[in-house]
């Protein structure tokens, strides 16, 4: 079953944010991570893609080698691979990445739930609204990385 995000009604004009964040996005569903880094980038943000979680931690770590100021990490839970969970605690526990984290799922159980908490991450359940996540993403401080 496919679930994707709700668009946000077409506007016009937007107000630019005065800040550009750094952000990993890893999403294995092509059209899902398509509509959130293109709703990220609209907004002013830079975002790498990765599509599953053996990419999403190539792309940090990159980031932390090559460039400095990751400002945050979006993963869905469910990809190919290591799981946006399992990525997320070894960068945490191996790489002391200390970011916000932004965990997206269509299954928010219980276990996952307990996950995404231990990890001091905030969860998004889908399908959500594009301005969801970008509200989250305005509360997320510039000096994070």
């Amino acid at each position: 079953m496919q679930v994707h995000a709700v668009p946000a009604p077409a506007r016009r004009t937007r107000n630019r944010p005065s800040r550009q964040l750094r952000i990993v996005l890893a999403e294995d569903d092509y059209e899902m991570r398509r509509l959130v880094s293109e709703a990220l980038r609209r907004e002013g943000h830079d975002v790498i893609e990765a599509k599953n979680g053996s990419e999403l931690l190539e792309r940090v770590e990159t980031e932390l080698r090559h460039h400095a100021g990751l400002n945050a990490v979006i993963t869905d839970v469910c990809m190919p691979g290591f799981s946006g969970l399992q990525a997320l605690d070894w960068l945490q526990r191996v790489r002391s990445l200390h970011v916000p984290l932004i965990v997206i799922t269509a299954f928010g159980d219980r276990r996952v739930r307990e996950q995404v908490r231990r990890l001091g991450a905030d969860l998004l359940e889908k399908p959500f609204d594009l301005d969801e996540l970008r509200a989250r993403i305005r509360k997320i401080p510039l000096a994070c990385g």
